[in-house]
């Protein structure tokens, strides 16, 4: 009878469990549309132009049953100038066609059926023509054709430098709450990447002479004389990059069974080795720490690559993007090397912040702009001292309590939490988020100290890695680790217009010893 009981015990518990870890795994896949992304494109150097076929398998876990999907077609941003990335449409210079870059949808096939689709305001929409039902799948093949724009933007060709940057159709993301597609198009002003983590497998076809950077791992599958196929693979990724040149050498460090690549220009007896190699040796010092500070960095490899991108550099997974870096002589169209270096460590940091733990950038960029504008701020205090200039006292605490002196209080800074189509401009845009956004998480530090700090940071890694998070999320684990307050106070720094902590302005001792220094 004891023996019967027990086992009648056991029977109920174990189907208890059972009914729990169903559950479970049905609240992770009623989040996402589950993707595998496979292309073959073939890229014509001289007509700098890029044909694809690309096939995409999708399984339906929203709980929703899906009458169209909906793409986005990023490269049709560079189509006019009012809608490029604010750093290349400072002129007011008509674009020359050379200038203008496009994609065009020519085919698409579902389960092996042509379909409807609408190609308009940088989006695709394909009609389906029976239900993607809820844990159903199918499979969408598009043909494509891409005009890579001339010009010193993220996407684009400078000096046989060709950069391949949300350039493909990438599937936008359902909010099964709201019902309805993220269908927001690129701002020019801040950024608009919002996606899952997908598999990917590519065959590129590129001229024999060619230096291939990208996303995930690289594979050489065919030669002749004229030209090769490389294939490109990689996993939970929720975006795919590739940088390509003749003209590129690498460098490479391994660290923590990480190997971080640095390749850099080598043209016309030209090299910026010196400062590729000094990039290499920051970059390599920042995964350790932020491996160490954060959470382990999920990938095998880290690409850094020189391009000719002008004022700006740019993350992706796997991969930076940098602009050109000083030569050997000492010229240098860019930057100089010490605000290179400190710009390295900022995407390094967004390794972490956006292309580990993503997040809606279009809505929510607070998560991770200012994050990784901390963590690079926090990085060079802990490795270079309380009084480094790129650290948070003087590139945070004291350039606020500057801006506090002439005036800041009248200034109109929108919320954290405001969509990038509410910064009037990138001046007010990178006030908020890469001055006092950043600021925030410093206030955060010194209300609670730098043990739960850290278990903030380190539990929100945890907790959303390879996953999408949200400001909600983050207050949640704000909450839970420091208490209800400490949320409050948060929430009302993030949600409120004109965040001003003047608690944090820098002390008459501490201006002493930044004067002296």
């Amino acid at each position: 009878m004891g023996i019967n009981n027990k086992i009648r015990k056991l029977t109920i518990f174990l189907a208890i469990l059972l009914i729990i870890c169903f559950i479970k795994t049905d609240i992770t896949k009623a989040e996402v549309l589950n993707t595998k992304y496979n292309m073959n494109i073939e890229f014509n150097d001289k007509q700098k132009t890029l044909i694809g076929k690309e096939n995409i398998h999708i399984e339906n876990f929203t709980n929703v049953n899906l009458k169209k999907l909906v793409f986005h077609l990023y490269v049709d941003s560079y189509n006019k100038k009012e809608t490029m990335p604010s750093s290349s449409n400072n002129s007011d210079i008509p674009l020359l066609n050379e200038e203008k870059g496009d994609i065009l949808i020519q085919r698409i096939n579902v389960s092996n059926k042509s379909v409807n689709f609408n190609q308009e305001n940088q989006l695709l929409t394909v009609t389906l023509g029976k239900e993607l039902k809820e844990n159903e799948s199918l499979n969408i093949s598009i043909e494509f054709s891409l005009k890579l724009p001339k010009g010193v933007s993220r996407l684009g060709y400078s000096n046989d430098i060709y950069s391949f940057t949300n350039w493909y159709p990438i599937l936008a993301m359902f909010n099964s709450e709201k019902m309805e597609w993220d269908e927001n198009q690129f701002n020019p002003v801040g950024e608009s990447n919002y996606s899952d983590v997908s598999k990917y497998n590519i065959n590129i076809k590129v001229p024999n002479n060619f230096v291939v950077v990208s996303t995930g791992e690289k594979k050489e599958i065919s030669e002749n004389s004229t030209d090769k196929i490389i294939n490109l693979s990689a996993k939970d990724v929720r975006d795919f990059a590739i940088i390509m040149s003749p003209y590129f050498k690498e460098l490479s460090q391994d660290i923590d069974g990480i190997q971080v690549n640095s390749y850099y220009i080598d043209k016309d007896n030209i090299s910026t080795k010196e400062s590729a190699k000094t990039v290499l040796e920051n970059s390599v010092k920042a995964v350790k720490f932020f491996n160490k500070e954060i959470g382990k960095y999920p990938y095998k490899n880290l690409d850094i690559v020189e391009t000719y991108c002008e004022n700006i550099a740019m993350e992706y997974p796997q991969l930076i993007q940098l602009g050109k870096y000083p030569t050997s002589n000492g010229s240098t169209s860019a930057e100089n090397l010490s605000i290179m270096l400190e710009t390295a460590v900022h995407e390094v940091a967004h390794q972490w912040w956006y292309v580990t733990v993503g997040n809606d950038e279009f809505n929510e960029s607070f998560l991770d702009e200012s994050l990784s504008t901390f963590s690079t701020a926090y990085y060079f205090e802990k490795t270079k001292g309380k009084y480094a200039k790129e650290g948070i006292l003087r590139s945070l605490r004291y350039k606020y309590t500057r801006m506090y002196d002439l005036g800041f209080s009248n200034f109109n800074i929108p919320a954290f939490a405001s969509n990038v189509k509410e910064f009037e401009n990138e001046y007010v845009y990178n006030m908020a988020m890469y001055r006092m956004g950043a600021l925030l998480f410093e206030d955060l530090r010194e209300k609670v100290g730098d043990t739960e700090f850290s278990d903030v940071i380190q539990t929100y890694f945890r907790t959303y890695k390879l996953k999408n998070a949200s400001i909600k999320g983050f207050l949640n684990i704000v909450e839970e680790k420091c208490g209800k307050d400490t949320r409050r106070y948060m929430e009302n720094c993030i949600y409120l217009k004109n965040y001003n902590p003047e608690h944090l302005r820098i002390t008459s001792e501490e201006l002493k010893k930044i004067n002296n220094e």
